[in-house]
């Protein structure tokens, strides 16, 4: 909203009543001193008389500045030494310093003195200019003594001893002796003027003598700092905001400054880092920098010294220094790029941007701009697309579809400037405090040298070569490829490999499976019931993550002090094996019969000091842990003290709860070692056949007369691949082998039961039968949408990607005689109400597109796209693609594509975003690229089973990071297309996956149930079935005695009926309400 007038002399070419005539209702003056003062002195009118701050201009902007070979500069201030070493370094030969000062007073920075001597200016103290002597130009500088400067009142009022004068030969002459304002303009705008010749302002508001006008900067206090010129800004906003709006200008703007109190704390005296400067002799005749720049180190030293001094009176500046304002990501650099060598794209990088952006935004909030540069943004994971229509719709975060192509830096700001070709194939260009560059993925040198020396082989980028079909399979029998070594991915992803590819081995290792596991034993259980508690306290240094901010000794001191606390010690990695050891022998000597480890989150080590205190004979629930470092030293660093108090709290509550502790069981059950695999497509046959081949038994259940599923319409791959013998050879092998049970055009009817324990009841050939088994896969796939846009359904000319595959097999001769075809993405997915990206149309027409080349390479094939997410290596065939002439136009979600028929001829009109214009496309066929959806006979199955879904019906895994094949319920994993919409490949490698998390298991006799288990006092139970209603996991149900049970292999321990029970009849062991 700010209009630039430029080339406007305010007052001279426009006054005041003029501006306000034209809308205007304030004014604000910020024109600082544009006058450089000179001495009224006979001869200051000669030619070689120059003005310094003239002087200066004409040197930075590059305009050519006649000065003679012996030069005086009058003053010995900063500019006037600035106006020394410019002078000396545009040419002159002598270059002398004329001030009125002594050497030792002269009011420029000792080091700006000291940088002038080193460059040969000459500096003549105590002598102040009479006259310019010359007769058509300067011949040189009549000086008198000066014997004082300032009057005893400390005003400026120099005296001079007559008796000594002298000339100095010169033929320039440079006054640096200070600024003033433009009094002519100021007169002009009709403005009262201070006694010090600048505008005269109200201190509090800023308003001149002329109501509506106010001043700020130089214009109104000669050198004010940096600081105040924005202070004079900020507040003049207020005031005009408060004129326009017809406020009190004056309102509570009284300030009352307090002067910050010296800081308590002893600050080391440590010297500032030695600057190191450029030679003088290396700086004459040009204009290299005097500063060197400081290391990375003595850069971090310098602002420890800064921010330890300690008094911090609060004024934000360092805050509104350092965090940036706007904030651009530039994406795809060092991928999908040919100069480079990297074509493929790094997958990640689109969304590590988004999340980034949304991490900025969710921090600094509307104070920070934030901009991603991108062609194409690739939220083709499960749950991408909504995080990426969060970043745009909810929290701002623009998104700019371009190729960015430059970025260059401000002199004077250090901004930087990202130039661009903008949706109107403009040049724009965007300011920016902070630019992030979102780098591709490559592999590592040592990944390099180790497939070397394994003798694998590598595609032509470095990563680890497998096969389409043989996902992780590399060209060595027996060596798996998982993770980013094979192909950029994120880590879902490649936590799904690592599963996958441990079964791989799993599969060559069954016959050995166990030959070398030794079972770990404790010793018995020592008996506490008839004991008081004595608990054994163990704080936890963490390294620096605790001690830097809380004070681990004086907590360690406050624990013994604790009623019931026998013993307290303090360690610097309590996790460590042999402070665990040395824990365990304190258990036994100290006779300690409880626990309280006080360190860091239970997620991830409570386990690890539960199985610590079981070696020491304690039961494993006689122990508790205090969180003292997420919950104080992570989020109270800058508060020490208060940590210290929290930490003490969580603590003494730690302590407290161990002592109401009991020791719980855990009891054992044998397990089923047998899998059931609902759905018999690609994942489902791959799942049950990787457990067959691990030594388990399977039983496959498929709802069709065959198995495939979706493969079977899948005619080749996106390299080409023939999938007709890689699908016949998998159904061979599983119909053939020993260890799978497969049921065809069968159904669930019931489910039940628990990890190691399920059962599940089916209908298959007209009877029923219950399957009992250890685990449950579930698979039962996903289906293409059936589109009812684009005249699908009532046009012949209209079909679906796999049609078209189906076309391109069967009658081949059609697809010859083909002139024009038009290609829709994003049908059906990608928007409410299935706001999800599909993952497998992007790569759907770019198959088709280059098979339809190959039979007819002169068909025009346009792609109408909104985003191209050809991600990883497929990116290569959509560069392929473009070479053979396929025709890419992106279109806007809110103008989508429009379709006419007439006669045996389609028309498509679409509005290209890069031309800007609406085009009309013939098109013999129109091929649709519909979504993946789950249809409803899938969600009422997974409903009656009690199986969580997303609310698009996709499952739902227990973390998508880190445990992406798992429900939350123990037992029960997922693949394939019933999990989200993905590629063949991805697909196969999920399904071994789930099956190798099953294995872990399988591979097990016993389990055993956790003793944080839900039970009911049967005699309190009112069976008023709220346990039942408000349960996740669907556990209590009604026995025979008409009250509730909750079977302890089942419950999960989340304690939701507990909290909800009105009678009070549940409790969850380890969490009873008294603990």
């Amino acid at each position: 909203g700010i209009e630039l007038k430029l080339n406007t002399k305010v007052g001279e070419e426009i006054s005041l009543d003029e501006i306000k005539k034209q809308g205007y209702e304030a004014v604000f003056i910020a024109t600082g001193l544009q006058i450089g003062r000179t001495l009224k002195i006979e001869g200051s009118k000669l030619p070689g008389v120059l003005n310094g701050l003239g002087f200066l201009h004409h040197v930075n902007v590059g305009e050519p500045v006649e000065i003679g070979r012996e030069v005086l500069v009058i003053r010995g201030g900063n500019v006037a030494i600035d106006v020394a070493i410019t002078a000396s370094r545009t040419g002159a030969r002598k270059v002398k310093l004329v001030c009125l000062e002594y050497r030792s007073s002269m009011p420029a920075h000792e080091w700006e003195i000291e940088d002038a001597l080193q460059e040969g200016v000459e500096s003549i103290n105590s002598r102040g200019p009479v006259k310019i002597n010359g007769k058509e130009r300067v011949e040189g500088l009549l000086v008198r003594r000066c014997v004082s400067v300032v009057d005893e009142s400390g005003r400026f009022n120099p005296k001079f001893d007559d008796s000594v004068e002298e000339e100095i030969p010169a033929d320039t002459v440079i006054f640096a002796i200070g600024q003033a304002i433009d009094r002519k303009v100021v007169e002009n705008l009709g403005l009262e003027l201070s006694d010090s010749g600048t505008i005269k302002v109200d201190d509090t508001t800023l308003e001149t003598s002329t109501k509506g006008v106010f001043a700020g900067g130089d214009a109104i206090k000669i050198r004010s700092s940096v600081v105040e010129a924005v202070g004079f800004g900020d507040e003049a906003a207020i005031s005009i905001d408060r004129f326009i709006h017809e406020k009190d200008l004056h309102a509570g703007r009284e300030k009352d400054r307090e002067t910050a109190q010296k800081t308590e704390k002893i600050v080391e005296t440590i010297p500032r880092a030695k600057e190191r400067r450029t030679p003088p002799e290396e700086r004459r005749d040009n204009f290299t920098e005097m500063l060197k720049t400081l290391s990375a180190e003595e850069a971090v030293n310098e602002a420890r010294r800064c921010l330890n001094c300690g008094i911090c009176s609060e004024c934000f500046q360092c805050y509104y220094a350092c965090e940036p304002k706007r904030i651009a990501w530039i994406q795809c650099v060092g991928s999908r790029d040919k100069l480079c060598g990297n074509e493929y794209c790094s997958s990640v990088c689109c969304m590590y941007a988004t999340k980034q952006a949304i991490v900025t935004k969710e921090h600094s909030g509307e104070h920070t701009e934030t901009f991603i540069f991108c062609n194409d943004i690739r939220a083709f994971g499960k749950g991408f697309e909504q995080y990426y229509d969060r970043a745009k719709n909810e929290l701002g975060v623009h998104y700019i579809k371009c190729i960015v192509s430059s970025v260059k830096q401000l002199n004077q700001s250090k901004d930087l400037i990202v130039k661009y070709i903008d949706n109107e194939n403009r040049i724009a260009e965007e300011i920016f405090d902070l630019v992030v560059l979102s780098v591709g993925m490559v592999p590592s040198h040592s990944s390099a040298d180790l497939f070397k020396r394994l003798g694998l082989k590598t595609n032509r980028y470095g990563f680890c070569a497998s096969a389409p079909l043989l996902p992780l399979e590399t060209n060595r029998k027996g060596v798996f490829i998982c993770g980013a070594g094979g192909a950029p991915k994120d880590i879902p992803e490649s936590v799904t490999q690592a599963s996958s590819a441990a079964a791989l081995a799993g599969e060559l290792l069954s016959e050995a499976r166990g030959a070398r596991v030794t079972e770990k034993s404790c010793p018995p259980e020592l008996s506490t019931d008839s004991e008081q508690p004595g608990i054994g306290v163990f704080v936890c240094h963490c390294g620096t993550n605790i001690a830097r901010v809380i004070d681990v000794e004086e907590l360690t001191n406050f624990a013994s002090r604790l009623p019931r606390v026998v013993h307290t010690e303090r360690n610097l990695y309590t996790c460590s094996t042999d402070t665990q050891r040395a824990i365990v022998e304190t258990i036994k000597e100290k006779g300690i019969n409880r626990v309280v480890v006080s360190s860091c989150t239970p997620r991830t080590h409570e386990s690890l000091f539960q199985d610590m205190i079981r070696e020491a004979g304690l039961n494993k629930y006689l122990f508790e842990m205090g969180n003292i470092r997420d919950q104080c030293s992570w989020v109270h660093a800058d508060t020490p003290d208060l940590a210290l108090e929290k930490a003490k709290d969580l603590l003494a509550m730690a302590v407290e709860r161990t002592s109401t502790l009991e020791p719980l069981k855990e009891k054992e059950y044998e397990i089923n070692r047998s899998t059931l695999v609902i759905g018999g497509g690609a994942s489902g046959i791959t799942a049950a056949l990787s457990l067959a081949e691990q030594g388990f038994h399977a039983y496959l259940l498929e709802k069709s007369d065959q198995f495939g599923g979706n493969l079977r319409k899948v005619k080749y791959l996106l390299d080409g691949t023939d999938t007709s013998p890689f699908l016949e050879n998998l159904i061979q092998k599983v119909e053939n082998h020993p260890l799978i049970e497969i049921f065809k055009n069968s159904e669930v009817l019931d489910f039940s039961g628990h990890v190691g324990d399920f059962k599940t009841l089916i209908r298959t050939g007209g009877e029923e039968r219950l399957i009992e088994h250890g685990t449950v896969i579930f698979a039962t796939g996903a289906e293409e949408y059936l589109p009812e846009e684009y005249l699908y359904g009532s046009s012949r000319h209209v079909t679906t990607q796999l049609e078209l595959e189906q076309l391109h097999v069967e009658n081949p001769h059609v697809v010859k005689e083909l002139k024009s075809v038009v290609m829709i993405q994003c049908v059906g997915s990608g928007e409410e109400p299935f706001n999800y990206c599909s993952r497998l149309c992007c790569q759907e027409p770019i198959k088709n597109s280059l098979k339809i080349k190959e039979l007819n390479p002169d068909v025009n094939i346009y792609v109408l796209y909104r985003d191209i997410r050809t991600y990883g290596f497929n990116e290569l065939f959509y560069l392929q693609a473009r070479e053979k002439g396929v025709t890419f136009i992106r279109y806007d979600v809110e103008k989508k594509p429009e379709v006419k028929e007439a006669g045996n001829r389609l028309t498509v009109s679409v509005f290209d975003i890069t031309l800007g214009d609406t085009v009309e496309l013939p098109a013999d066929r129109l091929i649709l690229s519909a979504g993946i959806r789950i249809d409803e006979n899938r969600k009422k199955l997974l409903q009656k089973l009690k199986v969580p879904g997303n609310e698009d019906g996709f499952l739902l895994e227990a973390r998508i990071k880190l445990r992406p094949l798992d429900f939350a319920n123990e037992g029960m994993f997922m693949a394939g297309l019933a999990h989200s919409p993905k590629l063949l490949m991805e697909s196969l490698v999920q399904a071994r996956g789930a099956a190798s998390r099953s294995a872990t298991i399988l591979s097990r006799d016993r389990l055993k149930i956790s003793g944080t288990v839900a039970v009911v006092d049967e005699e309190r139970c009112a069976v008023c079935l709220t346990c039942v209603r408000v349960c996740p996991y669907g556990v209590p149900r009604i026995n025979e005695n008409d009250s509730t049970f909750i079977d302890p292999a089942s419950c999960q321990g989340c304690g939701t009926c507990a909290a909800s029970c009105p009678a009070k009849a549940i409790d969850v062991l380890y969490y009873k309400d008294r603990q």
